[in-house]
């Protein structure tokens, strides 16, 4: 077995090793999940299951550009401020992954507004897309995370192996797996 050939301190300094590597692949598949869902220009509402969505008129205002690794992905993104004419006035709201550019500042666009929140508050915007086009973008989300989850437990199982090391590891192992028979 590797960790006896290797000894204890150097088995658990490999475990570390595994985990930082699969912390950074979990960071590269993020970065490339994040540019992929950058390319979807809806609100991110999924019909039957999110938000009503409605149609606003809204005028941008400014914009700047954010990149190229930013919190919408890889690459270099548009973020602008828009402002948006409601019932009560105008709201002030910011809209992402170049759904505007600075060629559209000063002219009034058409987008789609989706509210979480009561009344009018925690909205995002984006252009109309098709339910068939939302659905894969959920689906694409579901699996994205569930992708994450399952790296961040790998990264925590190597983790929890340097600390307690292999014997006391196989044991605790060993009493659940016999624990799960009964």
């Amino acid at each position: 077995m590797a960790w006896q050939r290797y000894g204890p301190f150097l088995y658990r300094v490999r475990q570390l090793f595994f985990m930082v590597i699969v912390l950074a692949v979990a960071y590269g598949l993020t970065l490339l999940y994040l540019t992929l869902a950058g390319l979807y220009p809806g609100t991110g509402s999924i019909r039957p299951f999110g938000p009503t969505e409605r149609s606003v008129q809204v005028t941008v205002e400014s914009c700047h550009r954010d990149g190229p690794v930013s919190r919408q992905g890889l690459g270099y993104w548009w973020t602008c401020r828009i402002s948006v004419q409601q019932d009560g006035g105008r709201v002030e709201a910011f809209v992402g992954r170049s759904i505007a550019s600075p060629q559209d500042i000063g002219k009034t666009i058409a987008l789609r507004e989706a509210c979480n929140g009561p009344g009018r508050s925690g909205c995002s915007y984006g252009a109309p897309v098709s339910g068939l086009w939302s659905l894969v973008y959920g689906a694409f989300r579901i699996a994205g995370r569930a992708l994450g989850v399952l790296l961040l437990l790998t990264a925590a199982v190597y983790l929890f192996r340097a600390i307690v090391g292999v014997p006391t590891y196989f044991s605790l192992l060993d009493r659940w797996r016999r624990g799960e028979g009964n």
